[in-house]
């Protein structure tokens, strides 16, 4: 057993302690609905309110609804420079578009407010790549430390095919005997017996050593029984000598709420499972209420009644025996008891006072009709019930600055910085001091229903021209900008064919009176 893999054992006894892996199923059960998970009920079904899917669905909408740029500034003025800004600006935004950071980002989001953290770690192959990572699958040196790039050592485990495995290992120098050795195992974190079986022959566990060295980042991968990718550190030297390299580990996280003396961080969820169980408790006491006192129930003589079960049977006849005055003396009906409101209204309490302390009520998300409402309303209501959430938001934003600063390491690692004919390493780009400004972009349809408002408003009042609100329209606007350019150059070719032709006559100029203004002839009076 190598060293690393007896870091992995501790920090699983350490998880264990933490109750990490057990609070974060807790967590997505009450998420995805299994909310009476582990409950013997026989074939009853229980019934429940899943409030804590719709609060953590609007939280997340709201922080992941702008779509970020990254926007690479620096302090020098030379042109040099800015070329080499806007270069990287192009290098982002394809990467941005290849990785569907957006979609990822909000995959991100959505699991920090559920479990307290979400992960996403960069790698390099023939391309750059990003994957969510998540957090029961990280290890820390330190576990009280939220800072990702002052640990010592980062462990991650992955769930990786035997023959991908093995063919990492003949690639890194490996002989046969010892790839023969690498196997696959069940997973220690899967609680389905079924999917241990199927996966233990072609599934082995993997671990991702992260460390750093005079400064760089090494890293190696390890199963159990070895070590199938030796240390590496991906460093290159330019011209000069100098070496350069990963500076930062190519891991970010996104953190919902701090928590003191913790690396993890604090969701939504686990602060709104008490109130979910007593809901569906409540809940389910008035179903079964309603099961035994709200209906009317048969009560019969078995002296006189040969067939019983027919009493709940509509349209069937009854036999009796023996002689009664009265049949009510064989057959009567319980009256239904009336059910007390008071549990009815305990869960309403519960279900509207929990979302509104959540800043997800019926205030907050707002009920408002977008064709009766201006779009200076609607972003204004929106704004407000986003101020609760503002802490999340900043988090986001600097998740985002992370990521630009982590690509940034990689490309200097990897691939270097090509402008017009000439490569750029790691040093070059540090010599000219770059920072990482981060703008946002809103581009719901809200927003974009603003803008164009705007617009329209400054056309109407005479302040733009037709053709400057055109062009000034955004490219994915509500607004048909691609129809309005098409009128506009019918516009201009009709006006090209209808003007006149005059041969060109020369232009008199202006004559001028001393100590005067120029006078125009053509402008004075006969």
């Amino acid at each position: 057993m190598s060293h690393i893999w007896e870091l992995y054992e501790n920090c699983k006894h350490t998880h264990d302690v933490m109750g990490l892996n057990d609070k974060a199923k807790k967590c997505h059960n009450f998420y995805h609905g299994k909310q009476w998970e582990g409950l013997q009920s026989g074939d009853e079904e229980m019934p429940f309110y899943n409030f804590i899917k719709g609060i953590v669905n609007y939280k997340t909408s709201m922080i992941s609804r702008n779509r970020m740029q990254i926007v690479f500034n620096t302090f020098r003025e030379d042109e040099e420079t800015q070329v080499i800004c806007r270069k990287l600006d192009e290098k982002a935004e394809y990467y941005w578009e290849r990785l569907k950071m957006d979609k990822l980002n909000r995959e991100v989001v959505k699991t920090g407010c559920i479990v307290g953290g979400g992960y996403v770690y960069f790698s390099f192959g023939e391309e750059m790549e990003g994957q969510r990572i998540n957090t029961t699958n990280l290890f820390f040196a330190n576990e009280n430390s939220g800072d990702i790039q002052g640990q010592e050592w980062i462990l991650i485990r992955e769930r990786r095919n035997v023959e991908e495995v093995k063919a990492e290992a003949r690639a890194s120098g490996m002989s046969e005997k010892d790839v023969a050795d690498i196997v696959g195992d069940s997973d220690d974190q899967n609680t389905d017996s079924h999917a241990k079986e199927a996966e233990k022959d072609k599934v082995c566990t993997s671990l991702l050593y992260l460390t750093k060295k005079d400064g760089y980042v090494v890293f190696c991968r390890t199963v159990k029984n070895m070590v199938y990718q030796t240390e590496q550190c991906v460093v290159a030297q330019d011209e000069s000598g100098k070496v350069f390299g990963m500076e930062l580990y190519p891991l970010v996280h996104f953190s919902w709420e701090k928590e003191e003396e913790s690396s993890r961080g604090i969701g939504e969820v686990i602060t709104l499972i008490p109130n979910q169980i007593e809901c569906n408790k409540s809940l389910v006491r008035r179903a079964l209420a309603v099961k035994m006192c709200s209906f009317g129930k048969p009560v019969y003589n078995s002296q006189y009644i040969e067939n019983p079960e027919t009493l709940t049977e509509a349209g069937t006849a009854i036999e009796v025996s023996g002689s009664a005055s009265d049949v009510r003396q064989m057959v009567s009906y319980l009256e239904p008891i009336n059910m007390s409101g008071d549990a009815h209204k305990l869960n309403e309490e519960l279900l509207s006072i929990t979302k509104e302390l959540a800043g997800a009520g019926d205030g907050a998300t707002g009920q408002i009709d977008p064709t009766k409402a201006s779009g200076t309303a609607i972003m204004a209501a929106r704004d407000q019930s986003a101020i609760p959430l503002n802490d999340q938001s900043e988090a986001y934003q600097q998740y985002i600055e992370d990521i630009a600063l982590v690509w940034i390491d990689l490309w200097v690692a990897y691939e270097g910085i090509q402008v017009g004919e000439s490569w750029l390493n790691g040093e070059d780009l540090r010599k000219r001091k770059l920072s990482i400004k981060i703008d946002v972009s809103p581009v719901d349809s809200f927003s974009r229903y603003k803008k164009e408002e705007s617009l329209e408003i400054a056309m109407g009042a005479g302040h733009i021209t037709f053709a400057e609100y055109v062009e000034a329209l955004p490219e994915k606007s509500t607004a048909p900008k691609a129809e309005f350019v098409q009128i506009l150059r019918k516009r201009e070719e009709q006006a090209k064919m209808q003007q006149p032709s005059t041969p060109n006559e020369p232009m008199m100029p202006p004559m001028s009176v001393e100590g005067g203004m120029p006078i125009d002839l053509q402008q004075m009076p006969m």
